[in-house]
């Protein structure tokens, strides 16, 4: 669900529906359409609810859409793509609802070298250390706790 009229694309008129907000009061959905949530998480039927002041992913809808892994903690949730493991976005908790953050895609063309530890990190969707030490290549280029990541970084103040 989305008040955010501007966000919505191919939208279209529904028969109105009636829609609970957060503070209890009742109000009606006039139309639905499909949001983009960067280039590989598409939300199709996303109500538009005129009164809405946030922006509402139900888990269980986004699942049965989208060909997606979804791993949740009491502090983040991970959507990730099934097949790719690739990460596509991040959701912080706050206030017993995680708040959905995109991230940025990285992309290299040719690599003179296996590369750092940090690089085999994000490239394999952010697994411990300890996994990458199990591959012989890049655990021969040892741990580099000082640079981890933004979002394990982030995930490890949380806890």
């Amino acid at each position: 669900m989305t008040g955010t009229y501007s966000c919505l694309s191919e939208v279209r008129d529904i028969v109105p529906c009636s829609v609970e907000l957060p503070n209890g009061e009742e109000t009606m959905a006039l139309k639905e359409g499909t949001v983009f949530l960067g280039e590989a998480l598409i939300l199709r039927h996303v109500l538009f609810v005129p009164n809405l002041k946030c922006n509402l992913i139900l888990m269980p809808q986004l699942l049965d859409d989208s060909d997606l892994v979804m791993q949740i903690t009491n502090k983040i949730c991970a959507i990730q793509d099934r097949t790719s493991r690739k990460l596509i976005g991040v959701g912080e908790r706050r206030e017993g609802v995680y708040f959905f953050k995109g991230v940025a895609s990285t992309h290299a063309c040719k690599t003179k070298g296996v590369g750092s530890s940090k690089l085999w990190h994000m490239r394999m969707g952010h697994p411990s250390f300890k996994v990458l030490e199990m591959i012989s290549e890049v655990g021969s280029l040892g741990r580099n706790n000082n640079k981890e990541c933004d979002i394990c970084f982030r995930a490890k103040q949380t806890r």
